[in-house]
């Protein structure tokens, strides 16, 4: 491993640090740096010996002075410490990413801090990774037989005047699915923002008052219960667990999940960083040596307008993927309890499919398959049965927590599905924390409030939720949204070009399509389904592009191959947009536009025209509208 300057920097400055005196004895404030010392974070026992930590980005802090610590037994082994000489090193890695590009760089400098408790000498290791857009860190508690982790101090403050991004629900569905409307309100209205109270499910994100972003969440939740974030007060928030005082037994070496903070000096920063799948286990080298079967793609859904329907409903769901060039077919609720002999319509389904090249997905609450006692037979038997019918994957719904039970039973379902070369999407569960960098047959999760809620009382969507997802939820992994829809009672305010643009915008390398698909093939604007039978659902490059800002506009420019892919998702009031064409490259370039009409809501216009870089295209955006570009090279 090798040292960069800034680190070298930084230590240097770490070693001239005076001495602090505490209450745990005589220690000195450790700095760590990112390779470039754009961001710095430094940790010290304050004058009571409470482990402490501060951030700062480019000389400016970003997370103000913040207890650590976890309490283990009824101990707070943050509280009366002293930090010891560091470990340090260096790691510069890249890995393929199914986000907003296609290669992720993994670059940080690490130290391993030993901390420990002057009373009673009980060590542990604080781990430490600095980027160059972030940090993360974690505790590493040794020690043999079964103890109960009661919570962590591990806390966030953050700069007076920041604005925070939360996903808000009005009942208790809110830190069970994570299915929240994103609003945003100031840093001091956070304790008392929610009639639900003042636990809010991560990511949290930040507007700083001296501008950039700051993310709040987690990665590598394996073996551990799933942290939500509890506002205190003084613009703090600290880690909290749905296990609350009963806590929660762990054996052995205790290794707690990531503790994570993104930093972006704006939005394109922000979509483009990676440090919740760089702070994830990279894949089990046996176990995904063969990734040949894991294929993203668009999957046609016939439950969310028509229901399961029988079989032969299924058949013509087959033949409409086929028909769109989509891989997938998902097969929903209903199809085990309604179907007369349910294995084997499947296997007759999938063999159907199978002739026209499209896999079969199929839908299971995972009350039929959670197993407290951890042995999980049922959930292999199933998924034995499921791949004995031919299907590619399943979808497995209603986790409805993220307690350590149940994130045991994530893990346990990824690596079984693994064993059978089974894709997963989950739904009804928390927020991504890098597992589908561990497990890349994770295709898709939900954890986002998407476009379902348009058919429920409870919505719609408004707008403004689809203008802040690029930029909050998608920040830390990919959701499934379940984009389009062209039903007049279902738009929310939007307009037909708005529900194009979000399947752009939205990063899931399975795109669940919302809409009957002959409504796609018949639509009257030709231009619709060429849209939609050529639109990727991963991407090589992603530009925020000028005039975007969290819940008002998203403009995102993604290209895949030589085809970029322009779309613009207006959340507020009619407005024009100017988009200047200065990141394509080469000479001409065929555009393919689909605008907001004039009319209503329901009203699109295709159009045609030739560019280059130097041009400049002017739309006008209806309030909840949107456009969608695509340019080919000619």
């Amino acid at each position: 491993m090798k040292q960069t300057t800034a680190f070298l920097i930084a230590l240097l400055l770490a070693a001239a640090a005076a001495p602090a005196t505490n209450a745990a004895g005589t220690t000195e404030k450790l700095e760590v740096a990112g390779p470039a010392g754009v961001v710095q974070a430094s940790f010290w026992a304050d004058d009571a010996g409470r482990l402490t930590y501060s951030v700062q980005r480019g000389g400016v802090v970003a997370i103000e002075p913040s207890p650590l610590g976890i309490t283990l037994d009824g101990v707070d082994l943050g509280a009366g410490v002293r930090l010891e000489k560091p470990r340090r090193g260096e790691t510069n890695e890249t890995y393929p990413l199914r986000g907003a590009h296609a290669v992720a760089t993994n670059h940080f400098c690490s130290a391993e801090i030993p901390v420990v408790r002057v009373a009673t000498g009980t060590r542990f290791v604080l781990e430490v990774r600095v980027f160059d857009d972030g940090m993360g860190w974690r505790y590493r508690m040794p020690g043999e037989g079964v103890r109960k982790v009661l919570g962590e101090a591990s806390s966030w403050t953050l700069p007076a005047g920041s604005r925070i991004w939360f996903g808000e629900r009005k009942n208790a569905w809110k830190l069970k699915s994570y299915a929240g409307e994103w609003m945003a309100a100031g840093i001091d209205e956070m304790p008392a923002i929610s009639k639900q109270g003042p636990i809010q499910g991560p990511p949290l994100v930040a507007e700083l008052p001296a501008g950039g972003y700051a993310v709040i969440s987690e990665a590598a939740v394996f073996n551990y219960s799933g942290m939500r974030l509890r506002a205190l007060g003084q613009r703090r928030f600290q880690a909290d667990f749905t296990e609350g005082a009963k806590g929660f037994e762990l054996q052995g070496e205790i290794v707690t999940p990531w503790r994570v903070v993104i930093l972006a000096q704006d939005l394109n920063e922000l979509v483009n960083q990676t440090v919740v799948p760089n702070l994830a286990p990279p894949p089990d080298a046996k176990l995904f040596a063969d990734t040949s079967w894991i294929r993203p793609g668009w999957c046609v859904w016939r439950w969310q307008l028509q229901g399961v329907g029988t079989p032969s409903d299924q058949r013509r769901f087959v033949d409409r993927a086929a028909d769109l060039g989509y891989p997938y077919t998902l097969v929903d609720d209903g199809w085990e309890k309604d179907w007369k002999n349910p294995f084997k319509d499947l296997a007759g389904l999938c063999q159907y499919a199978a002739k026209k090249k499209i896999a079969v997905l199929v839908w299971k609450p995972w009350a039929e398959l959670k197993d407290v006692t951890g042995d999980y037979a049922q959930l292999r038997a199933w998924l034995d049965q499921v791949k004995a019918a031919g299907a590619a994957g399943i979808k497995v719904d209603f986790f409805n927590s993220e307690d350590l039970v149940t994130r045991r039973g994530e893990e346990a379902l990824f690596g079984e599905a693994a064993r059978r070369k089974l894709l997963v999407d989950l739904h009804g569960c928390p927020k991504p924390t890098g597992e589908s960098r561990t497990y890349p047959n994770e295709l898709t999760r939900e954890g986002v409030r998407g476009l379902e809620l348009n058919f429920m009382s409870e919505g719609p969507l408004p707008p403004s939720h689809n203008a802040a997802l690029p930029f909050t939820r998608y920040v830390v992994g990919h959701g499934d949204y379940t984009p389009v829809t062209f039903q007049p009672g279902h738009l929310g305010g939007t307009t037909i070009a708005h529900q194009l643009a979000t399947a752009v915008v939205t990063t899931s390398p399975l795109q669940v399509l919302n809409e009957i698909p002959g409504n796609v093939l018949q639509h009257p604007v030709a231009e619709v389904p060429v849209l939609l039978k050529a639109l990727p659902t991963v991407w090589d490059e992603t530009r925020v592009l000028p005039g975007s800002k969290i819940g008002e506009l998203a403009v995102l420019a993604r290209r895949r191959g030589d085809c970029w892919f322009v779309a613009a998702v207006n959340g507020g009031a009619a407005r024009k947009y100017q988009l200047q064409l200065s990141f394509l490259s080469g000479s001409k370039w065929a555009a393919t536009l689909l605008i907001d009409g004039e009319e209503s809501p329901l009203a699109i216009i295709g159009r045609h025209e030739q560019v280059t870089s130097a041009s400049t295209l002017n739309f006008n955006l209806l309030s909840g509208g949107g456009f969608v570009a695509m340019f080919k090279l000619k």
